[in-house]
């Protein structure tokens, strides 16, 4: 009797076996079905939180785009006041100290070219000192770059997400 009960245990124990490596089948195929659907919701790694990221990195590209744009825009300007003048001082400065020297009574206008090349002197050093058209053409190619990062987004967010590049 004992045999016979030893021989039925190890039966029910075999099927028991089997039956729990079946079960495990079961919910190893379970797993993967909800490792496919995981890979389905991050296609390429692609989340909601990452889209929102970006969206958000693009309104800030706007904002700088903007910014950068208005502070080449201010630089040029300034370049163009200051340039301008000091152009036309020395031109009017020099072709005055020309005709002045046949002239015998200098003095007043000595005295006024004198105060104009001072003028000018003045106005190019400062226009060297802040380099206004420099700072125009970096905040100008800063402006593009920010354009291009923006593009790159646009055209990353238009797309399906299995066609995107990987998140």
């Amino acid at each position: 009797m004992s045999d016979n009960s030893d021989q039925d245990s190890d039966i029910e124990f075999k099927h028991r076996k089997r039956k729990s490596s079946k079960n495990r089948k079961k919910e190893n195929t379970n797993k993967q079905l909800t490792k496919k659907e995981l890979k389905k919701r991050k296609l390429n790694y692609w989340t909601k939180s990452k889209e929102n990221k970006i969206k958000e990195w693009q309104e800030q590209c706007r904002i700088y785009i903007w910014l950068h744009s208005k502070t080449s825009d201010h630089y040029d300007f300034i370049n163009r006041t200051l340039s301008i003048p000091s152009i036309l001082i020395t031109a009017v400065t020099s072709t005055t100290l020309f005709s002045t020297l046949g002239i015998e009574n200098k003095d007043p206008i000595i005295i006024i070219i004198s105060i104009l090349l001072i003028i000018g002197t003045f106005l190019q050093s400062i226009r060297d000192f802040f380099n206004p058209g420099e700072l125009a053409i970096k905040n100008g190619n800063i402006a593009k770059q920010y354009s291009t990062l923006l593009n790159d987004m646009d055209e990353q967010l238009s797309q399906d997400p299995e066609d995107r590049e990987n998140g």
